[in-house]
């Protein structure tokens, strides 16, 4: 993601340690509070909330294609 940022000023933006936003940079294990400041720093905390919404299916059970599930049954006769 190219915001033209120094890690020093984002970090300071996000209220985080230089090392915990080298750690995102590089793809490292980084706590999920953190990964929300630095989104919230750079404005796309918005990106987050959309891919977990507040409601979910009305009761409705997903598979791993997100399609409905269709329960098994068996042939009456």
């Amino acid at each position: 993601m190219e915001r033209n940022i120094t890690i020093d000023a984002l970090a300071k933006r996000a209220g985080v340690g230089r090392s915990a936003v080298g750690d995102l940079e590089a793809g490292r294990d980084i706590r999920m509070s953190t990964l929300i400041k630095v989104m919230r720093a750079l404005g796309v905390l918005s990106n987050l909330e959309a891919a977990f919404p507040d409601t979910l299916p009305g009761g409705e059970a997903l598979n791993v294609r997100g399609e409905v599930r269709q329960r098994a049954y068996a042939k009456k006769g």
